[in-house]
């Protein structure tokens, strides 16, 4: 009886470190039942955003009267099909911008290709860089069902985007 317990928790164990170590991503999960696909899908809000690792404020500035003069939420929906869209709320005002997305070949990236032919170039306070260049390459360091982070460079800056699942 002692070897057969000895034997099921050498195996219980040996399946355990093989795999916790087949994260596709930096930061994980190391195990998961649903698809990358079926993670990503879905609503999306951006939580925080470093530019060269400096934590940028996202909170929006108000005016004396306590109206919000910036913007309030930005919230990504990707779509299983490969399609998707940006819904900005800038001063009580929505903004929708559609997008298409795909993996990279290993599904360890993420490709985002506006829509629109100018493309997004939406300035969040990290000097030149802009929240989500068009058609750019960006690694998916975290996916899981409620959080998402992405990082990308942009002419020499290294920003990161976590966002979390709504």
């Amino acid at each position: 009886m002692n070897r057969k317990v000895l034997s099921i928790s050498a195996i219980l164990l040996g399946i355990i470190l093989i795999l916790g170590s087949c994260s596709k991503y930096e930061e994980g999960p190391a195990f998961s039942l649903r698809t990358k696909k079926a993670r990503l899908a879905g609503d999306w809000q951006i939580e925080k955003m470093f530019v060269d690792g400096e934590e940028v404020d996202l909170t929006p500035d108000t005016d004396s009267l306590g109206f919000s003069l910036g913007l309030d939420v930005i919230t990504f929906t990707f779509e299983k099909d490969g399609s998707g869209e940006i819904s900005l709320n800038v001063m009580g005002f929505s903004l929708d911008m559609p997008y298409d997305w795909e993996f990279g070949d290993s599904k360890e990236t993420l490709i985002i290709t506006m829509s629109s032919t100018d493309g997004m170039s939406l300035d969040m306070g990290g000097g030149d860089s802009s929240m989500i260049p068009d058609n750019t390459e960006m690694t998916i360091l975290r996916l899981t069902n409620d959080e998402l982070w992405l990082e990308f460079d942009q002419e020499g800056t290294t920003s990161e985007i976590h966002f979390i699942g709504v």
